[in-house]
């Protein structure tokens, strides 16, 4: 092979991915002041399960057969986990048009959203893992703690579900974004809205929140944001106070953004830990969920075991 032969091969290998990559680069939208535009409202849910499925724990990638065997199956597999209860025909949310399921894997096929440890799943300490399965266990357990609202779960409480770090199997996966030159505002439909500055002073170590603190960059047309300053109060996977959330948004095209979060916290994770998602855009407005509003839910649990306290005092008495 003559040295110039070899050299236009060579080419074609290494750069010619990379012009794909400019080249899609440049057909998503950006800005008027030059940044890569995330504006926009976007759909987090999806099908890819967060951690790799023992069954295919050697498979990082589905084919694309399966992955299109998948598609469209968000209500199917919601029903699967709800099955068809009396609460849910009386209230109306056991339907697909109610519930609005995720209906697509990520654009990667991936077989999870966790991309790192290769495993796909997720490394927990022994203390970490016991306090997020606490953790779903006030969220979900008909036996879960009921001497006051204190000792249930955030979102019980209408207070915070993790939004777009945790996206939701059954519903409310929406979130809207809107940018200006120092400000990326990230509103998700439930509960929680962000407000990251772009740059900025550092954070104050001795101010926390239970949504930690933000502060965001710019890292070429990458999106780049670090939380912390955590309190401790949130429902980040078991995390602590010392939780540190690094984000990245990476407008793929007119339809797509590339979202990636690494979770670090020594308490609660052996190693950093990394998942990546796809939002699609959606039409909007997003509603909102009004949660404090509709919550009799809280309230009839608390009152329910107030009542059982009384009968089962009656009964001794007796």
């Amino acid at each position: 092979m003559g040295r110039q032969t070899a050299f236009r091969t060579l080419a074609v290998f290494t750069l010619g991915p990379l012009v794909a990559g400019l080249a899609l680069a440049q057909d998503a939208p950006r800005t008027p002041w030059g940044t890569a535009s995330l504006n926009g409202v976007w759909d987090s849910g999806t099908l890819t399960p967060l951690e790799r499925p023992l069954a295919m724990r050697d498979r990082e990638f589905l084919t694309e057969e399966e992955a299109e065997a998948i598609r469209g199956t968000g209500f199917e597999r919601v029903m699967e986990i709800a099955g068809n209860t009396l609460e849910g025909k009386v209230t109306g949310e056991l339907s697909e048009i109610w519930l609005g399921p995720p209906q697509d894997v990520v654009r990667t096929l991936r077989t999870s959203l966790v991309i790192d440890p290769p495993d796909g799943r997720i490394p927990f300490t022994a203390e970490g893992r016991q306090r997020h399965l606490w953790s779903l266990f006030t969220f979900i357990s008909p036996t879960a703690p009921t001497d006051g609202p204190e000792v249930r779960h955030n979102a019980n409480r209408c207070l915070m579900t993790g939004a777009l770090y945790m996206p939701n199997p059954l519903y409310l996966n929406h979130h809207q974004i809107v940018q200006t030159e120092d400000y990326v505002v990230i509103q998700s439909e439930l509960m929680e809205t962000r407000i990251v500055p772009l740059g900025g002073e550092p954070v104050d170590p001795k101010v926390r929140q239970w949504n930690g603190i933000s502060r965001g960059r710019w890292d070429g047309d990458t999106l780049v944001v670090e939380t912390t300053n955590f309190s401790g109060q949130g429902v980040y996977f078991g995390a602590t106070e010392g939780l540190r959330v690094v984000e990245r948004f990476v407008r793929v095209d007119a339809e797509t953004i590339d979202y990636q979060i690494t979770f670090e916290d020594p308490s609660s994770f052996e190693r950093p830990w990394t998942t990546e998602n796809t939002l699609r855009a959606m039409e909007p407005p997003i509603y909102e969920f009004a949660c404090h509003e509709g919550n009799y839910a809280m309230t009839n649990i608390l009152r329910a075991a107030r009542m059982e306290e009384r009968e089962k005092a009656e009964k001794e008495e007796n």
